[in-house]
């Protein structure tokens, strides 16, 4: 876990995950592929990676929190 964990939302929809800052509006969003079409562990993945946006986004906008 990271200190800015604590900072950011989590939705998980049906056709999309979405992942925003609670201190401001920024919002980063992952389109889910159709169903059947997904490789193997395509949620790990992009999920890490725009977990690992929201971070660089707290750091760089909002340093004063962490």
């Amino acid at each position: 876990m990271h200190k800015a964990d604590s900072f950011i939302s989590h939705k998980d929809l049906p056709r999309g995950i979405i992942r925003a800052c609670k201190l401001c509006k920024f919002a980063d969003t992952v389109i889910k592929p159709r169903p059947g079409t997904a490789g193997r562990g395509w949620g790990m993945r992009e999920g890490n990676q725009q977990r690992g946006r929201l971070i660089q986004h707290i750091k760089a906008a909002h340093p004063e929190v962490l």
